[in-house]
Order: structure tokens, then sequence, then C-alpha cells
């Protein structure tokens, strides 16, 4: 078995687990897409516990379904967040925690994040963060 098959393997053994055990949140499973699980929003708290995420002012983080906790967040509690585009298509979204004025569930989805955010950029323009998240 070729290593890209027993990756794939891997993924769907871990795929029909999610399903059969009811631990995805969409109806048809994850196959071939980041998982959306029951339980990301506790992982999302306990993240936010740690030294790291409670010294962070700029979170960097992944646009799948899965971390919009963690997104909502940092937006809540004011940090800055760095967002990957769909496809880096328009580069990266940055939004302000400080701006949003209770918008923050909105503007930690994919398509709230396009409304609020503050810029968009490529790296190398002096972007930094301070912790990534990502699955």
């Amino acid at each position: 078995m070729s290593l890209k098959e027993e990756k794939e393997s891997i993924r769907k053994s871990i795929y029909d687990k999610l399903f059969k055990e009811g631990q995805s949140l969409r109806p048809n499973g994850d196959y071939g897409k980041i998982p959306d699980f029951k339980g990301s929003d506790i992982a999302a708290r306990l993240l936010a516990s740690t030294d790291e995420w409670k010294n962070s002012k700029t979170i960097f983080c992944s646009p799948d379904s899965a971390q919009i906790p963690v997104r909502y967040l940092a937006l809540k509690e004011n940090k800055n967040l760095i967002m990957a585009s769909p496809n880096l298509e328009h580069g990266y979204l940055y939004l302000e925690g400080c701006k949003l004025n209770g918008k923050e569930r909105e503007a930690s989805t994919k398509e709230g994040a396009f409304n609020h955010c503050s810029k968009f950029f490529d790296f190398g323009e002096g972007s930094s963060f301070d912790i990534a998240i990502d699955m």
C-alpha cells in the first residue's frame, strides 16, 4: 500500500467512526472534509484556558467549521484574528475583535468574516501572530 493509499485508509476509518458514533455535526458525515465534530466548543474552551492563549493578542486560525468556536472566543476576547480566505483567493483576512461590537458570532463564520474583516493581506507584509490553530 502506498503512503497516499494508507493516508486515505486512515482518513476513511476516522470518518466512518465519527459518523457511526454520531460525533459528526454534518448529516452525511465528514467524508473528504475537515471533521466538524461534537465537542469542538469544549475543545475551544480548553484551548482558551491555556497560558499561550491568555498571553496572545493575535490568533491565526484555519477557516474550517470545527474552528468556529475558537474564532468566536478569540473575537469575543477582543483578540485579533487572521484567517485564510477559501483557497487563498483573497489572501488572508484580518479581523479586530475590539471593533466587532456584538458581531463576534457572525464574524467567526467564513461568510461573516468577509463582512467584518478590517483588511485583506498576504503574509510577508509585516504580519505576525502569537498562536496558530489549525486542524
